[in-house]
């Protein structure tokens, strides 16, 4: 269930970041409440599953071949910061675009 109180972009990214644990995480079984202490190997497995996720979350919302052409675009290569137009074309938070451009290694169109 997704808070309807949230902004409509977080329950996007909450939605797919849900269907990558779905999709391929449903088999596998990873306990939440316990901490690095009690089980490295759950820790890192939780860690690990969350990362595939997020990745899942940003590639869907911000297609490759969408992103590839709009980071060509003028607008994106003259603007001091695109990453707000950005994340409005693809109706994503900044902070979630930021993480999409790491994940493509594009981060270097704005200065962190």
């Amino acid at each position: 269930m997704i808070d309807p109180n949230l902004h409509p972009y977080k329950k996007r990214h909450l939605i797919a970041h849900g269907l990558a644990h779905h999709l391929f995480h449903r088999n596998t079984r990873v306990n939440y409440f316990l901490d690095e202490r009690d089980n490295r190997f759950n820790y890192w497995k939780h860690r690990r599953q969350e990362k595939e996720a997020e990745v899942f979350a940003a590639y869907l919302l911000i297609p490759e071949e969408k992103l590839n052409e709009l980071l060509k675009q003028d607008w994106v290569q003259n603007s001091p910061d695109p990453i707000p137009e950005l994340a409005e074309e693809f109706q994503v938070s900044e902070n979630f675009m930021r993480k999409r451009l790491k994940f493509k290694g594009n981060l270097s169109i704005i200065e962190i």
